[in-house]
């Protein structure tokens, strides 16, 4: 997970660096062994999945006349 996403994201603020660290290295070996797809592979096959987060993209404003 990329270090400027988890930093906007408030779960990750309110735990440890160490805690962080362990989770990250716990999630890399899930990823390589194939424990996290066996876990939560049906995710996957989702179309939304609301999770409470939500990003807000905004540009310009135009003008409706």
């Amino acid at each position: 997970m990329d270090p400027d996403v988890r930093a906007g994201m408030s779960t990750f603020a309110a735990i440890s660096q160490r805690q962080e660290e362990a989770g990250l290295r716990r999630l890399a070996e899930d990823l390589q062994t194939g424990a996290w797809l066996r876990r939560f592979g049906h995710l996957l096959d989702l179309d939304e999945l609301d999770l409470g987060y939500r990003l807000i993209v905004a540009g310009p404003q135009r003008s409706l006349g």
